[in-house]
């Protein structure tokens, strides 16, 4: 799914997003926060481990390979 999709879908269900080449490394947890507007987070970490800012590509935006994972 396009980005925009599996934002809305993961601030409804609490879950996070990722792609298939970023699945092994990272999770991008949506947030609205005045602090953090995306939390990463390790995949093998339990608690949500705030990062540096998320750095897009336009690839990235562009792209339908948009997953749902917790």
């Amino acid at each position: 799914m396009y980005i925009h999709e599996a934002v809305k879908i993961a601030l409804e269900t609490g879950k996070c997003i990722t792609k298939p080449d970023m699945s092994k490394h990272l999770k991008i947890q949506p947030t609205n926060s005045p602090f953090y507007r995306m939390v990463l987070r390790p995949t093998k970490e339990k608690e949500i481990a705030p990062g540096p800012r998320w750095n897009t590509s336009a690839d990235d935006l562009a792209s339908d390979e948009w997953t749902l994972t917790d």
